[in-house]
C-alpha cells in the first residue's frame, strides 16, 4: 500500500510540474500580439498597422516594408530607398533605429528617416482607372526613375469570362527608358487584369535600364478568350546594352494567359524573355525570386514556345521557392531554344537554384549549316549546388538538320558553380546530384509536328553523370 501511494503522489507531483512549466504558454488562439504601425512624415501619414505576435520579428523585407508604410497609391522612389532607416517614436524624438531582427515586446510607432521616405505622387481615379493613370504618368519619359505602386483593390474587373461589355480591363504597357517599378499588393491579393497581350513591354534597346518587380499579394491574369502574342515581354525581341529585368518575388503571380491558334504563337508564351537576333541578350533577365506561374496555355504546335515561359537570346533564373508547374501546350512549362536561321548566344540556359521546381522543360536546338550547334552555345540547365527542388519532366527536340543524336554530344545538364564555357569540363563533372531530381520526358521534332512515343527518352536513355549528356542504355 504504501509503494501504491508512493507512486500515486510521484505523479501528482509531475502532474504539477507539467502543469507550472507550460501554463504560461499561449496557443496558437490565445497568443498575445501588439500593434506596429508605420509612418512615413511624423504624425500626418500613417501608412499601415501590422500585428506582430509577442516574441516574433516583423516580416520584412524591402517590399512588404514599403506596402506596410506607403498605403494605397503611388509613389517616387524604390523599396531599397524606404527601408534604409526606420526609428522609435515616442511622442518626442525618434532617435533609436529600430532591427528588425529583433523580437517584438510592445506596442511600437516607427517613423522613417525624412532621407528615406518616397514621395506621394497624386494619380486620380480608383481600381483600373487609378493603374492606367499611374502607368501613363510613370511612363512619361520626362518623369524616369523608381516608383512604388501599392495596389488596395483589383485594377480592373472581370464580372463574366468573355463578356466584353461588363470586362474592363487595364491597358497595355511599353516601359520608358529609366522606369524601376515595384507593384505591390496591401489587403489581400490584388490581380491585374489584362486583355492577354504585350499586357508588360520591356523594351531590350532601351537608352537606360527598365526593371520591373511583382511583389507579394500581385496577381497577372490573362484574358482566356484572347489568343496570340505573349503577355510580359522582357527584351520584345530587341537587343541593346542596357539591363532589361523583370522579377517576381514571394506572393506574385502569372496566369490566364491563352493563345488558342495552332499556326500563330511562334516565341510566344505568358512570359517572353528575348533579346536581339544578333545579340547575346545577356543583360535580358527573368529572375524569378519567388512566386508561381500558372494555368497558362498555349496551342501552338511549332514547339518553340512555352506555355508559362519562352526563353531565346535572354537569361532565366529560379531560386527559392519559385514554381512554374500547371501550363499547358506542346512546348511545356519553359521553353529554352533558338530558332532556325538565327544564330545562337552563348551559354544559352535555364539557371536554378534552392527549392524551385518546375513542370515540364522543354530543350530545342538548331544545328543548321549557317550557325552550327556547338556545346558553346548548346541550350541547357545550369544547377546549383544544394538545390532540393525538381524537373517533373524533361523534353528534347530540334529543328532543320539536327537531330536526336545532338543530345548525345553537348551537354544538357550543367554545374553552376564553375561557369564559364571555357571551364566545361567542370561544370559536367558534379552533376550526378542532381540527375535523380529530374525525370526525361519525350522527344520533339517540332516542323514536322512529330512528337516520340512518350517517356521514350526515360525509357532508352540515361544522363551521363561525367558530361551531362545523353546515353543509350
Amino acid at each position: 500500500m504504501n509503494i501504491l501511494k508512493k507512486r500515486i503522489a510521484a505523479l501528482i507531483v509531475f502532474f504539477l510540474i507539467f502543469v507550472f512549466l507550460f501554463a504560461g504558454c499561449d496557443s496558437e488562439g490565445d497568443a498575445e500580439y501588439y500593434s506596429v504601425d508605420f509612418y512615413l512624415s511624423g504624425s500626418q501619414f500613417r501608412g499601415s498597422t501590422v500585428e506582430v505576435r509577442k516574441g516574433y520579428t516583423i516580416p520584412m523585407t524591402n517590399e512588404t516594408i514599403a506596402a506596410y508604410a506607403c498605403g494605397r497609391g503611388l509613389y517616387k522612389g524604390t523599396t531599397q530607398d524606404i527601408s534604409s532607416f526606420w526609428r522609435i517614436f515616442d511622442g518626442v524624438k525618434n532617435d533609436i533605429i529600430w532591427d528588425f531582427g529583433q523580437p517584438v515586446t510592445r506596442d511600437l510607432i516607427l517613423m522613417a528617416d525624412l532621407g528615406n521616405q518616397p514621395e506621394k505622387i497624386i494619380i486620380a481615379g480608383r481600381g483600373k482607372d487609378f493603374y492606367d493613370n499611374a502607368m501613363s504618368y510613370i511612363n512619361d519619359p520626362k518623369n524616369a526613375g523608381g516608383y512604388i505602386m501599392v495596389l488596395g483593390e483589383d485594377a480592373g474587373v472581370r464580372e463574366n469570362e468573355g463578356d466584353g461589355i461588363k470586362n474592363r480591363e487595364v491597358n497595355s504597357v511599353t516601359f520608358s527608358s529609366g522606369v524601376d517599378l515595384t507593384i505591390i499588393g496591401i489587403g489581400g491579393e490584388r490581380t491585374i487584369y489584362t486583355k492577354g497581350n504585350g499586357v508588360f513591354v520591356l523594351p531590350g534597346n532601351a537608352e537606360a535600364p527598365i526593371k520591373l518587380t511583382l511583389g507579394n499579394n500581385i496577381t497577372v491574369r490573362g484574358n482566356l478568350t484572347r489568343s496570340g502574342d505573349g503577355m510580359i515581354k522582357v527584351g520584345n525581341a530587341l537587343g541593346g546594352d542596357m539591363e532589361i529585368l523583370f522579377t517576381m518575388l514571394d506572393g506574385s503571380k502569372v496566369t490566364g494567359y491563352t493563345n488558342s491558334f495552332p499556326s500563330n504563337g511562334a516565341g510566344n508564351a505568358a512570359i517572353v524573355v528575348e533579346g536581339y537576333a544578333d545579340k547575346r541578350g545577356n543583360k535580358i533577365t527573368f529572375h524569378m525570386k519567388g512566386g508561381i506561374v500558372t494555368g497558362n496555355e498555349n496551342a501552338w504546335t511549332g514547339g518553340t514556345s512555352g506555355s508559362g515561359v519562352t526563353v531565346r537570346r535572354g537569361n532565366i533564373l529560379l531560386e527559392g521557392n519559385a514554381v512554374i508547374t500547371g501550363n499547358t501546350g506542346f512546348g511545356g512549362d519553359i521553353a529554352c531554344g533558338m530558332n532556325a536561321g538565327w544564330p545562337l548566344p552563348e551559354d544559352l540556359f535555364i539557371e536554378i537554384k534552392d527549392n524551385a521546381t518546375i513542370g515540364e522543360v522543354f530543350l530545342f536546338t538548331n544545328r543548321g549549316e549557317s550557325y552550327p550547334m556547338t556545346n558553346s552555345n548548346a541550350p541547357h540547365i545550369k544547377i546549383h549546388g544544394g538545390w532540393t527542388g525538381q524537373i517533373n519532366k524533361l523534353n528534347l527536340g530540334w529543328t532543320r538538320d539536327s537531330s536526336r543524336e545532338h543530345y548525345m554530344s553537348y551537354s544538357i545538364l550543367r554545374n553552376a558553380s564553375a561557369s564559364g564555357i571555357g571551364n566545361l569540363a567542370a561544370q559536367v563533372g558534379s552533376i550526378a546530384a542532381f540527375i535523380p531530381k529530374i525525370t526525361l520526358g519525350d522527344f520533339f521534332q517540332w516542323e514536322t509536328g512529330y512528337r516520340s512515343e512518350p517517356n521514350e527518352i526515360f525509357d532508352n536513355y540515361i544522363i551521363r553523370a561525367d558530361w551531362g549528356r545523353l546515353q543509350a542504355k
